[in-house]
């Protein structure tokens, strides 16, 4: 080989080398945040967007990112959200977050979430967890000193509706990127929010394509399906409303309203309904629609049939529709719960909420649900006042939040009697922050027990019950039932009716009766102890009521820090336990410790809530913790709060969840941020076995792992993989030495042979 020769394949080797070096390392080679606004102005300060802007020449999917923020100077991040399913954002294109109280924002959000930014914030896209996943881009305003300044931090916060843009800008796209936020950004005077509907920019050249000569038919008439083949109208069709919960039984029920803008009647026969699954792949449960029309300008819903996919009432969940060429075209996600007869549902600026007034087939009419406060309880009850009950007994409300509360239409009841609070009785219904509301068994009609067990309940004009009190009255008369202010009641006989509670040695009237009174007696009560309170076998506490104060006695199975630091599980009994604020106490893992607590729920989960953090005491340590070995289809209300293992193959993977099914039902897998566990690879087919805590929220059931080792994927269990990069430069620049090296390595040899 000549000289001439060698030194050709030499120059081509270096300047792939640097075809690599160049191309892959550009700074605009990945996703950017291209436009944010952090508020509208007084009475509008969540009036907050973030706008994506992708200025590669390929499409990029979000799923497995996360948008998040830091305030100030905050070391952590705060998640506005995390992409969990797939979420395009198309070359050139953008993509629209907001804060989901923003209504009056000029396009519709591609995704809303209750998230939001402030003055001298920062924010930043990641490609995996927070806090330690790859900042794929991120830019800081005003006086933020965190690790999302990019070089300097953009001087100035933006004022209301202004934005901080992206340059170029003017149509140009938003590409630039020197790593400099101050040198990359400028104030947009009035905000331009775009999503992915918007056009894309830097308009793409449309690929070039060797003219076609027009056959002319031979009538002379112009040949109108070759010129519909070479410009295919645009696809207008939407999905504006969805009912995954109707009431009474699902099945038969669930329904999908599609809206035609169109100028033309669109007909769906051939094509496919599905709920979500593998993107891009009809699942086994898919409708075929056989017929059904929607009218132009006009809305045509379609009740989804039974033997057909079913709508997740939790969860995520998303709706896809199929062309009848089996393309992927529509797609829309909703985020459970979905509660009893209320529709997800598209309105007239754009933006999807829940709303308990569905309109199937007709415009869509926003019945936004009222949410009640939940700073209201019964802080006194006075169930055998001295004298006669029906002047005397009372039931006292205390609003202990920060805001006011309109009391009309909530309820007291005994389970006998309900009482609704009106104007007609209270000339000011609106109770206000710090304030009470007496009730008096005159006006409720409420009679109280004087012995036995009572319960009061409060209740919201939406039937939920926000508390709860239940208690038993026997030989307490002219003593009230009274809130501390902290974790517990308790009886006192100082009377305190629209006042904060006072606290004194109760006194037994029966004990008064039976035992003549010495001189000091009849100057000051004498006090009774308290009542005792039982101890509880581990294995029996799911017999007790809820609202009974025990002490029981359990070994720690999960230590409180793992599933939050404020929550802790004891193996063998199933329960939760709830320290009022994070323990100073150092309970580990295996720890014998005796608690006293309070029986409640939490989300429909039973719990021991701590009613004196200082009365935790470690009676041993070092004890072995074992799982129990279940099916996945026992996961439930049987093992609710129990250390268990099960093994199983994978049915599907999205985000931090995971399902497997060992043939007796599938089961949900979630990890929780606050455990550290790094989710291993794995895809839908693998054989995982995974140690768990069971644990309920609201109505759904899942597996909270604890440790990275109580996930095992595949034949050689918890073996760890090693991986290429995935992302930046470093990835493109191992691909690029891979050709290299097999170059100098033919060059060199060659180069002996000259």
């Amino acid at each position: 080989m000549s000289k001439r020769v060698f030194f050709s394949i030499l120059t081509i080797a270096l300047g792939s080398f640097l075809f690599y070096s160049k191309s892959f390392a550009s700074p605009t080679d990945h996703l950017v945040i291209s436009q944010i606004q952090i508020t509208g102005g007084t009475g509008k300060t969540t009036n907050d967007f973030v706008e994506i802007y992708n200025p590669t020449a390929s499409d990029i999917d979000l799923k497995g990112m996360r948008l998040v923020k830091r305030t100030k100077t905050g070391a952590t991040d705060t998640s506005i959200k995390s992409w969990t399913d797939s979420a395009v954002v198309k070359a050139h294109g953008f993509y629209l977050w907001a804060n989901s109280s923003f209504i009056d924002l000029s396009v519709a959000a591609d995704v809303a979430t209750s998230g939001s930014i402030a003055d001298d914030n920062g924010v930043a896209i990641r490609n995996g967890a927070a806090d330690t996943g790859a900042i794929v881009d991120a830019v800081a305003w005003g006086a933020a000193a965190n690790a999302f300044v990019e070089g300097s931090v953009f001087p100035t916060n933006p004022e209301a509706n202004q934005s901080l843009e992206r340059k170029p800008g003017s149509g140009g796209g938003n590409g630039e990127d020197s790593d400099s936020n101050a040198a990359d950004f400028f104030v947009q005077t009035a905000a331009q929010p775009r999503n992915s509907a918007s056009v894309v920019e830097p308009a793409l050249s449309p690929a070039v394509t060797p003219p076609i000569e027009p056959s002319v038919p031979s009538s002379g008439e112009t040949d109108n399906a070759s010129l519909l083949a070479a410009n295919p109208p645009p696809f207008l069709l939407e999905i504006t409303e969805i009912l995954p919960n109707p009431k009474g039984k699902d099945s038969g029920g669930e329904w999908v309203e599609f809206y035609n803008p169109g100028k033309e009647p669109f007909s769906l026969a051939g094509w496919t309904l599905d709920d979500d699954g593998v993107p891009g792949v009809l699942s086994e449960s898919a409708w075929a629609l056989t017929s059904g029309t929607v009218p132009t300008m006009g809305y045509l819903s379609l009740t989804v049939p039974v033997g057909t996919f079913s709508l997740n009432n939790s969860g995520q969940e998303a709706v896809r529709l199929f062309d009848d060429l089996g393309r992927f075209r529509l797609r829309q996600q909703y985020e459970g719960p979905a509660k009893e007869g209320y529709s997800f549902a598209k309105d007239s600026t754009g933006l999807w909420q829940w709303s308990d007034g569905p309109t199937p087939g007709s415009g869509n009419v926003i019945k936004i649900p009222v949410v009640y406060s939940h700073t209201v309880r019964v802080s006194e009850v006075l169930p055998n006042p001295d004298g006669d009950d029906l002047e005397g007994e009372y039931i006292e409300v205390f609003n202990f939040g920060t805001e006011a509360v309109d009391m009309e239409d909530w309820a007291i009841t005994d389970g006998r009697k309900r009482y609704r609070v009106s104007g007609d009785d209270f000339f000011d219904t609106e109770l206000a922050a710090g304030a009470y509301l007496v009730l008096y068994r005159e006006i409720t009609g409420v009679s109280l027990n004087n012995s036995g067990e009572e319960t009061v309940e409060l209740v919201a004009p939406d039937a939920e019950v926000v508390d709860r009190l239940t208690f038993d009255a026997a030989a307490r008369e002219g003593e009230s039932f009274s809130w501390d202010g902290n974790y517990s009641y308790k009886w006192t006989s100082v009377l305190t009716p629209g006042k904060p509670n006072e606290f004194a040695d109760p006194v037994t009237k029966t004990e008064e009766s039976i035992k003549p009174k010495t001189e000091s007696q009849q100057k000051t009560k004498s006090s009774t102890a308290a009542p005792s309170i039982p101890v509880v076998q581990i294995h029996e506490i799911r017999k007790q009521k809820s609202g009974d104060t025990i002490t029981t006695t359990g070994t720690v199975s999960v230590p409180s820090g793992v599933l939050g630091d404020e929550v802790a599980y004891l193996s063998g009994s199933g329960i939760r336990i709830a320290w009022p604020d994070p323990p100073t106490l150092g309970v580990k893992l295996g720890d014998v410790i005796e608690v006293t607590g309070k029986l409640t729920t939490f989300h429909n989960e039973l719990q021991l809530a701590i009613t004196d953090p200082a009365g935790v005491k470690i009676t041993k340590s070092g004890e072995v913790v074992s799982a129990e070995r279940v099916e996945t289809g026992q996961v439930g209300e049987a093992t609710e709060g129990y250390l268990v293992k099960l093994s199983g193959t994978v049915t599907s993977t999205s985000g931090d969840t995971f399902f497997i099914d060992d043939g007796s039902g599938q089961t949900k897998i979630y990890i929780r941020q606050s455990t550290g566990i790094e989710k291993p690879r794995m895809k839908k087919g693998d054989r995982v076995e995974v140690t768990g805590v069971v644990s309920q929220y609201n109505d759904d059931y899942r597996v909270l792992p604890r440790f990275q080792d109580d996930i095992s994927i595949g034949e050689v269990l918890g073996a760890a993989t090693r991986t290429l990069p995935r992302t930046g430069i470093s990835f493109w620049l191992t691909l690029a030495v891979f050709p290299l090296a097999g170059i100098l390595m033919i060059l060199k040899s060659l180069k002996e042979r000259i």
